[in-house]
């Protein structure tokens, strides 16, 4: 018997056993006001940003919503995004996580998903 910890995530075929969650493109936090705010893009990459340095949300569209800080913007696009600024204003939600095929159930079309969540520093948002 193998006593690595990866073996309970691999069949007896030997090839990785996958088992991917429900999507849900945000989490509330428990309680009331949340003081951080964690984004997780679709490489796995996790930042974390305080609520007190949120400055604007500027949604374009459905698809399209950029969280401008003092020091950075994060755009997130894809589908039925609007409903998320609700919550945002109000200093709701813990985590924002970006869609990964791999790791997810596809949600259904009518429900909200982000298929990338991009951080830009405000110089090169100027630039661009």
């Amino acid at each position: 018997m193998s006593d690595s910890f990866f073996d309970k995530y691999v069949n007896p075929s030997g090839a990785a056993t996958v088992t991917r969650e429900k999507y849900e493109a945000f989490s509330k936090g428990s309680g009331g006001q949340q003081i951080r705010l964690r984004f997780v893009d679709k490489e796995g990459y996790i930042y974390v940003m305080s609520y007190s340095y949120l400055t604007q949300i500027v949604a374009t569209s459905h698809q399209l919503v950029s969280l401008i800080y003092t020091n950075c913007v994060f755009t997130l696009s894809g589908s039925n995004l609007l409903p998320i600024i609700d919550f945002l204003q109000d200093d709701k939600i813990r985590t924002i996580r970006a869609f990964h095929p791999n790791h997810y159930i596809a949600p259904a079309a009518d429900e909200m998903k982000i298929d990338s969540i991009v951080r830009q520093t405000i110089g090169e948002v100027m630039i661009a």
